[in-house]
C-alpha cells in the first residue's frame, strides 16, 4: 500500500514531440510590487518520519532516469543550476558522521573525470601540518611529480641534529 501527499505524472500519449515536460514544478517568490520578506523559502522540501513504527529504508529524495525504449541523450540524477546568494552552497551535507558516496568517477572542476578522484587545480589541506596523505596502512603505490622532487622534509627546522652512522656511505 501507498500514501502519497501529491501524486502526478507528465504524459505524451500521441507521436510528436514535447519540449518540456515536469513531473512537479514548484516555485517560491516574492511580490515584485510590495517590499515582502520569506524568512524560510523551500521550493522542495520532504521529511520522512518513522513515529513509533519503523521504515526499513527511507530516500529524502530518489531520482531515477531510466530509457524504456526511447532514448535519452542527456541525463541529469540531480542538476543544480545557479545559486545566487551571498553564501553559497550548490550541494550542502549537514550529517558529518552520515557518509557520501559516488559509485562512478568524480571531478572537482572537470566534467570527464577518469580517474575516481580527478582534480582540476591545486588541493591543499585546511591548515598546514595536520592531515596525511594516506596512512601507515594504507600507502600510495607511486607518486608521479613533474620535477620528481617531493619535500618531506626541511633541514632549517630541525633541532638538535647529530651525526649516526646509519647513513648512506
Amino acid at each position: 500500500s501507498q500514501a502519497k501527499a501529491f501524486k502526478g505524472s507528465a504524459n505524451l500519449n500521441s507521436a510528436g514531440t514535447l519540449g518540456t515536460a515536469y513531473g512537479l514544478d514548484a516555485s517560491v517568490t516574492t511580490s515584485t510590487s510590495v517590499s515582502a520578506v520569506i524568512s524560510n523559502a523551500y521550493g522542495v522540501s520532504s521529511q520522512i518520519s518513522s513515529g513509533s513504527g519503523s521504515i526499513t529504508t527511507a530516500y529524502g529524495i530518489y531520482s531515477d532516469l531510466s530509457q524504456s525504449g526511447g532514448a535519452i541523450q542527456t541525463g541529469y540524477g540531480v542538476y543544480i543550476g545557479n545559486v545566487q546568494a551571498t553564501n553559497k552552497w550548490s550541494l550542502y551535507a549537514n550529517d558529518a558522521a552520515a557518509p557520501s558516496y559516488f559509485a562512478g568517477n568524480v571531478g572537482v572542476g572537470t566534467t570527464n573525470p577518469t580517474q575516481k578522484l580527478m582534480v582540476a587545480g591545486n588541493i591543499a589541506p585546511s591548515a598546514d601540518n595536520s592531515y596525511d596523505l594516506g596512512t601507515s596502512a594504507l600507502k600510495f603505490r607511486e607518486i608521479f611529480s613533474n620535477n620528481g622532487t617531493i619535500n618531506t622534509s626541511d633541514a632549517r627546522k630541525k633541532t638538535k641534529i647529530q651525526d649516526s652512522d646509519l647513513g648512506l656511505d
